[in-house]
């Protein structure tokens, strides 16, 4: 890299406008035909921007009358869309053939240097626990690597972890998460979000009392294709209808049975 500075903005204000900038790059150069960056797939750009849309939803909040609870909510979102903007960075844009040192510079990322290090793919499978927030909430918690296949301290410092998930039920163009039957593997899930914390918060709201599954995998911030791992177990969960009961379910020894998302 350029230095070791960090090259994300540190005030919600400049985080913002450098965000909405890189948004702003990013689709123009995916976008049209021909593309100049072809390498993304459009599925990881929307993602791009759809943190980018939460984030400023959150930050914006705050320009008016406020709670201490808005400003915790943006907290929050502000870490969860940097984590999507540092992978998208590190997996599409520090290393890419596809974009010129004279583009990062222009986006705001950092440039790399001309040797690259190897890249490490995870080889571990990551699982998570459930916990019943209250009707239609739920939180994945405790994401961690699957027991004796390599130690937290290794995984927080090198992985981030992606996040797939889908809701069984008809497909519709208005809910496109949705499944016809339960997946085999993480590919089968038509959802993914990743993120670099230990837990991830889901709002499932209008679908309470049906099925969701759950695939994880761990992703090298700078491998790409290169860097993702195997898909861990796949496990399910009801979604709540109301609050019947709380606390948490190991979700390694749940069997599976047989989004719309929200960040906070």
């Amino acid at each position: 890299m350029s230095s070791g500075k960090d090259w994300v903005p540190g005030p919600d204000a400049k985080f913002d406008a450098f965000f909405k900038n890189y948004c702003q790059v990013v689709s123009a150069n995916t976008s049209g035909v021909p593309q100049i960056w072809p390498h993304i797939p459009a599925d990881r750009v929307a993602e791009l921007t759809t943190a980018y849309a939460v984030w400023y939803t959150a930050w914006s909040k705050l320009s008016k009358a406020h709670t201490s609870g808005d400003v915790l909510a943006k907290d929050e979102t502000r870490e969860e869309s940097q984590d999507v903007l540092r992978a998208f960075n590190a997996q599409y844009i520090l290393h890419a053939r596809e974009v010129t040192d004279a583009q990062r510079r222009d986006i705001g990322c950092p440039v790399h240097s001309t040797s690259r290090s190897p890249i490490h793919r995870p080889g571990a499978q990551p699982e998570a626990d459930i916990v019943y927030l209250g009707r239609h909430l739920l939180e994945l918690v405790k994401i961690r690597a699957v027991a004796g296949t390599m130690s937290d301290e290794e995984a927080k410092a090198e992985f981030g972890v992606r996040i797939f998930w889908g809701v069984l039920g008809e497909s519709s163009d208005a809910d496109k998460f949705c499944i016809s039957a339960p997946p085999l593997t993480g590919d089968d899930l038509p959802h993914s979000t990743f993120t670099h914390r230990k837990k991830y918060r889901f709002d499932f709201d209008g679908l309470s009392g049906r099925t969701v599954y759950f695939c994880l995998r761990y992703e090298n911030r700078k491998g790409g294709k290169d860097g993702e791992g195997p898909f861990g177990p796949i496990f399910s969960a009801i979604i709540p209808i109301r609050l019947w009961r709380t606390g948490i379910e190991t979700a390694a020894s749940m069997p599976p049975k047989a989004g719309r998302e929200k960040q906070g």
